[in-house]
């Protein structure tokens, strides 16, 4: 009889417990995951539409290249390596794994950091005062705060 009772209580109310919090705790990574990924995918399709033709994935100044100062950029100078960073830290939180934060971190801060102080550089050697004025008023990855009114 004891036996039939705890079969009948595992089967009816331990067993779909489980399964409904392993249920929950998978739609809500998924969930999670879905949202910031399309956030991460609409940031950097404004990123690129507003980049245009300037938009290159080696460093180089095209012809004609003009300093953008408009939409995401008036408050962000490198708002496409901000995306790759959301994107990075985004993938490791969500899968939850260490192992897949910290090697997405690592990795791409070496690829950050090897790059954009020489896309500055460049950028400083052809945009000359303009860039080094919009360098005042933007951040790197963040918009700047303003404490003044």
């Amino acid at each position: 009889m004891a036996w039939h009772v705890l079969c009948t209580v595992y089967l009816h109310i331990y067993r779909p417990v489980k399964q409904i919090r392993f249920f929950c705790t998978f739609y809500h990574k998924n969930t999670v995951f879905c949202w910031s990924s399309i956030g991460c995918l609409f940031f950097f399709y404004i990123i690129h539409k507003e980049l245009g033709a300037n938009w290159s994935p080696i460093l180089e100044i095209k012809t004609k290249q003009n300093l953008i100062k408009t939409g995401v950029y008036k408050y962000i100078r490198h708002p496409m390596y901000t995306q790759s960073w959301l994107w990075v830290i985004f993938q490791g939180i969500v899968s939850a794994n260490w192992f897949v934060l910290i090697f997405g971190v690592l990795t791409w801060g070496f690829m950050y950091f090897t790059r954009v102080f020489s896309e500055e550089n460049m950028m400083i050697e052809v945009f000359n005062e303009e860039y080094v004025e919009y360098m005042q008023h933007t951040g790197r990855l963040l918009p700047k705060l303003s404490w003044r009114r």
